[in-house]
């Protein structure tokens, strides 16, 4: 068993996509280092990710500070399965942090200049409507709406609460309203259930020609009818959005958040969003806050969280699956690094 296999063995409780992300940049650290990274010493290791390098367009440049974080993370967490030393790699992490804080503050300064505004973007949701392209107006409502992730668009549209389950995301379709249960999305483990209540006349109507006849439609579906699977999301929500020059493909969901957020600067809405979407306060300025040109001001400022309880359907308290996770995490590490000893 290879220790990216046995990582992964004793780290049970990462998703599918996290465990594929992990072996993905395992591959890539591996082929920078003459040895496992187990036996690697944190100096070998954090050198092999600083110098680096990668071919861009027929160019050779250095690793983005993200991709060297996703090194150093699948690095970090081997080690600890391994109970090997880690306190470089973590202090080499936190530096890291930093300048990715630096380099997104500069980019999303220079994104003023190139994204539409928002009297824009709105402009052409409406215009969708107008044309009766129904899920394309849908997917630019609720990111307009509800600040979502492509993750939460990846839903079902149903006529009644008893299809729903807390395993994917759902729009159940009522009599003057809709209800938006979002059970699947990047924070659900600390947040929650979200339901958000859809009144919106414009919606209701293109969720019901979206549904049709049918008991259950897909939003994202392919011409099949098929749901996107999750690699291409991005992709597959890109091209809903606003076409500009820059973005030949669709602006995308994170920069339709970063216009909302240069247009509406209040407190109010930058909270509003922080529940929508469950995200800290903190995150919203680092990653989407085009205004925002002090980083150093958000790494000093405590992180606030929203506490968001769903309403229905019931299902387990975000506490309860956090506590339960921790505690199975816990034991796989702890017997992992007994099985390292014993050998």
């Amino acid at each position: 068993m290879t220790e990216i296999e046995k990582t992964l063995t004793a780290r049970s409780t990462l998703t599918d996509k996290t465990k594929t992300n992990y072996k993905n940049a395992y591959i890539r650290l591996r082929a920078l280092l003459t040895g496992d990274i187990n036996a690697s010493s944190e100096e070998e290791i954090i050198n092999a990710i600083d110098t680096a390098e990668e071919d861009k367009k027929g160019e050779t440049k250095p690793l983005t500070q993200s991709v060297k974080l996703t090194l150093l993370n699948v690095a970090i967490v081997i080690r600890q399965v391994y109970n090997k030393p880690i306190g470089d790699l973590e202090r080499y992490r936190i530096s890291g942090k930093k300048e990715l804080l630096t380099a997104n503050v500069l980019k999303n300064e220079g994104l003023k200049q190139e994204l539409p505004t928002l009297k824009e973007v709105t402009a052409y949701t409406n215009t969708l409507f107008e044309k009766g392209e129904w899920r394309k107006y849908l997917v630019n409502y609720l990111l307009l709406t509800f600040n979502v992730r492509n993750m939460d668009l990846n839903l079902q549209i149903v006529k009644s609460n008893k299809a729903v389950n807390n395993k994917d995301n759902w729009i159940v379709l009522h009599k003057g309203s809709a209800d938006y249960m979002r059970y699947v999305y990047k924070t659900a483990d600390v947040y929650d259930c979200k339901v958000n209540t859809i009144t919106s006349k414009n919606a209701l109507e293109a969720i019901k020609n979206i549904l049709e006849d049918n008991d259950s439609v897909y939003l994202l579906a392919k011409e099949d009818g098929e749901r996107q699977k999750d690699n291409a999301l991005n992709k597959a929500v890109s091209r809903m959005t606003m076409k500009t020059d820059n973005y030949k493909d669709g602006i995308g969901q994170a920069n339709m958040l970063k216009i909302l957020l240069a247009d509406k600067t209040d407190m109010k809405t930058f909270d509003k969003v922080s529940v929508n979407r469950g995200t800290s306060l903190t995150a919203l300025n680092e990653y989407y806050n085009t205004n925002f040109e002090n980083p150093q001001a958000v790494m000093d400022t405590t992180k606030r969280k929203m506490n968001c309880m769903a309403k229905i359907p019931k299902t387990e308290l975000g506490a309860v699956k956090r506590a339960d996770k921790k505690d199975k995490k816990d034991k796989e590490i702890k017997q992992a690094k007994a099985e390292a000893k014993a050998k």
